[in-house]
């Protein structure tokens, strides 16, 4: 009897027991597999191939150009203690804020208006190449009169994301130095666009330094007021004091 439920359970193993095929055997599997699936994987290689060269023929080619720019690692200080105008040094924290103030819509409204980038049809359309084309199409096809480019705000708006996507501000390592860098399908409009990111940052910060020296010397002029007013009011008490008094200077 036990040994009856020994070979039944020996059995049972080698019915359970997974197949296993030779070296031989999986060649020759893999080999039946790719010869009925050949026509399948030929026409999808094919296709991968020629949409990959119809993108590198259509698609154009961008550039990048970079302008660097060194942060003062003095500032003016207004309204101190010991002098109207001051330097301290900058920290780090300073530096990552100018970095915010390049990549601010400030700055970049300045460029577009100065550059005219509204008229520009690398920043009005939605890019070159065939793509480009295909989403231009499908956007005038399916598209809202109320989405339409063709309003002030609307345009202005998609010329303001389509320039700072291509925009990139960093920070060199621990420096004061601050990278730009632009990408336009021109080599000359991206150098031009780099450098007028740079200069209108630098406008900002003189219109920002001359706003603080104006209200500065507004209001010193104000205190310089109400100082010769309270002399000539202390002036006067001391005339009037004499002429009640009787007293005469010698």
């Amino acid at each position: 009897m036990l040994q009856s439920n020994k070979v039944q359970s020996e059995i049972r193993r080698d019915q359970a027991a997974p197949e296993i095929l030779s070296g031989a055997e999986a060649l020759q599997f893999l080999i039946s597999f790719l010869r009925r699936q050949f026509s399948i994987i030929l026409f999808v290689t094919l296709l991968a191939a020629a949409l990959g060269v119809i993108y590198l023929i259509t698609t154009r080619p961008s550039f990048t150009a970079q302008a660097q720019l060194m942060i003062d690692t003095r500032k003016v200080q207004v309204f101190q203690q010991q002098a109207i105008f001051g330097d301290n040094p900058i920290d780090a924290a300073q530096v990552e804020s100018q970095v915010v103030v390049l990549k601010s819509e400030n700055i970049a409204s300045a460029v577009i208006k100065d550059l005219h980038l509204t008229e520009d049809p690398e920043f009005i359309g939605s890019g070159g190449g065939l793509l480009g084309a295909l989403f231009d199409f499908i956007s005038s096809a399916f598209g809202s009169a109320d989405q339409s480019p063709s309003s002030e705000y609307g345009l202005s708006r998609g010329v303001m994301n389509a320039f700072r996507s291509q925009l990139s501000v960093n920070r060199i390592g621990l420096t004061y130095v601050i990278q730009i860098s632009f990408r336009s399908y021109s080599a000359e409009r991206a150098a031009q666009i780099a450098n007028a990111v740079a200069d209108a940052y630098m406008a900002d910060q003189l219109e920002g330094k001359y706003q603080a020296t104006r209200r500065a010397g507004a209001w010193l002029q104000d205190r310089i007021k109400e100082l010769r007013i309270q002399v000539s009011e202390a002036e006067r008490a001391v005339v009037d004091f004499r002429t009640q008094n009787n007293i005469v200077s010698i």
